[in-house]
């Protein structure tokens, strides 16, 4: 297949890209900076750019479309007006389009953004795929989400909302495979919708897993919000909506790693590193 991935340069981006490459598809990458995987075409650019649009539309055909950073429904118009004639439009979104009332701002206007996008390609007329993710935890994750829990286990104290009662994540060694499965059966994913999750886990077991492989002991202080949002801190987000995953489950045939278990795999990566 003939796939044009907007992304795909870092993290679980990267992930997938070479998923698709081991696969063999035939794969052009939309990015600003060179992607390191071999035998992909590069696309150097800003997506939203004329020359990089001239250069989206010099390769044409597409069979399928990646698009793992659209942040805008104006960026999205701009990429249908340039293809067309693709088999599946598959979109990147979030757990924040579940906006909660306790969200940070910067992540309820992530959200109202992600949304716009999500009802932008409905509305549009072409085959798509929403694909909804939670915080994506894994090695190398650049967030530095769970490196925050690491190291504050490590020096003993962990503050958190009183307000907080689960986290809710996905293994981002999981992610190349739905994205690889979705490709592969694209004629039945065509205009559906899933949030790709597995159960959450609540705070208190999450931590005690991470202090378990650290092998240390730590103490739990609760704040209330009004605290927390003068601390500026981000981690965990006040964030209890779970995100629904029976569709997903009954849909996809590759099962998800639950939390408990990559979490031992992926604190175990970091712990190798922060002992060195």
């Amino acid at each position: 297949m003939r796939i044009l991935f907007l992304g795909g340069t870092r993290y679980f981006g990267k992930l997938i890209l070479r998923k698709l490459v081991e696969e063999q598809h035939e794969v052009f990458v939309v990015s600003r900076k060179k992607s390191e995987e071999k035998n992909i075409q590069s696309i150097i650019g800003e997506r939203e750019d004329a020359s990089t649009l001239l250069s989206i539309k010099k390769n044409l055909p597409y069979d399928i479309i990646i698009d793992n950073i659209a942040y805008k429904p104006q960026q999205i118009e701009k990429l249908f007006e340039t293809v067309k004639g693709f088999l599946l439009y598959i979109l990147t979104s979030t757990s924040a389009v579940y906006i909660d009332e306790y969200f940070p701002l910067n992540i309820k206007s992530y959200g109202l953004l992600k949304i716009a996008c999500e009802n932008f390609v409905k509305e549009s007329g072409f085959p798509y795929l929403i694909l909804r993710l939670p915080f994506v935890t894994g090695p190398n994750d650049f967030s530095g989400r769970l490196l925050y829990y690491i190291n504050r286990i490590k020096n003993g104290i962990v503050i958190v909302p009183e307000n907080a009662k689960t986290l809710q994540q996905v293994y981002s060694e999981d992610i190349p495979n739905i994205w690889s499965e979705a490709c592969s059966r694209f004629e039945i994913m065509c205009n559906k919708e899933f949030n790709v999750t597995p159960l959450p886990i609540e705070i208190e077991t999450y931590l005690s897993i991470i202090a378990s492989v650290m092998k240390k002991q730590y103490k739990i202080f609760k704040t209330n919000e009004i605290s927390w949002k003068i601390m500026k801190s981000s981690f965990p987000y006040i964030y209890n909506h779970v995100m629904e995953k029976d569709s997903f489950e009954q849909f996809f045939s590759y099962k998800l790693t639950p939390m408990n278990e990559f979490l031992y795999k992926t604190v175990e990566w970091y712990k190798e590193r922060i002992d060195e």
